[in-house]
């Protein structure tokens, strides 16, 4: 992975994070800091945003409930029975 840009130049590494997602696996997200204005970024793995839910797992959501026509709370039950614990205004958001 190279590293972004940023005030014209190349930023440092700054450590890396942990972030739980809502399936219950750990990513790394490794952080960049520009040293001369002090921003920091993270840089995610593909497929994965800021929400705790994947691009994937929303696409799910969304089909069921564009296919089936399942109630927002069904879905998050149907996601729990397939290990991603979210709720219902996480749902609405994915399928809006």
């Amino acid at each position: 992975m190279t590293a972004p840009t940023h005030c014209g130049r190349e930023m440092a590494r700054h450590g890396t994070v942990g972030r739980l997602l809502a399936n219950g696996t750990t990513i790394a997200v490794q952080r960049y800091h520009c040293a001369r204005c002090g921003t920091t970024v993270r840089v995610r793995p593909e497929g994965v945003g800021r929400q705790r839910t994947t691009e994937d797992e929303r696409a799910t959501m969304r089909r069921l409930r564009l296919n089936s026509g399942m109630s927002l709370a069904a879905i998050a039950r149907e996601m729990a029975m397939l290990g991603v614990y979210v709720s219902i205004p996480t749902v609405w958001r994915a399928v809006r």
